[in-house]
């Protein structure tokens, strides 16, 4: 049986244009002149900081294409959202709504279901999906809670590479 492989190390060290490359996040959007989703700590800040206008992009998206939670409000509840960007694949992988509340073991699941559709949907089967290890730093999740999560969720666990510095 295989299983997700676990990786000490910096995920941007390992960026190619063949795999997928994610990163936990929440759902907050600034509706500004240029929407943007909030990436400002964890490593989702790390992704903003190797690509600049990431930010911009996944909430413009958002913005133009989800509906918020509630009226009046700039939280969004997406699960995984992908997007092709300066010739890579990248996803943002949800694990709260605010980013200044802890993960839920209930978001964390539902985005992994959700990224193990995207998984499935692909063409290329031999892509290699990487992320940080979703919901353990600034999430404060137990790592064993959520790799129960992810061995339950993802039917592929041989395609599925998780980060842990």
């Amino acid at each position: 049986m295989s299983s997700i492989k676990i990786v000490k190390d910096n995920i941007t060290k390992h960026f190619n244009r063949d795999d997928y490359f994610g990163f936990p996040s929440n759902g907050v959007v600034i509706p500004d002149v240029r929407p943007r989703l909030v990436m400002g700590a964890g490593a989702a800040l790390t992704f903003s900081r190797f690509f600049s206008d990431l930010p911009f992009a996944l909430g413009e998206h958002l913005y133009k294409n989800h509906k918020p939670v509630t009226t009046n409000s700039s939280i969004y509840h997406y699960k995984v959202l992908e997007v092709y960007f300066e010739g890579y694949n990248l996803f943002a992988f949800q694990t709260k709504l605010n980013w200044n509340s802890p993960s839920t073991g209930s978001l964390i699941s539902d985005s992994a279901r959700k990224l193990n559709e995207v998984m499935m949907d692909i063409e290329n089967k031999e892509s290699i999906f990487h992320m940080p290890t979703p919901g353990i730093g600034l999430g404060t999740i137990s790592y064993e809670t959520v790799m129960k999560i992810m061995n339950t969720e993802i039917e592929a666990p041989e395609r599925l590479v998780l980060y842990k510095l």
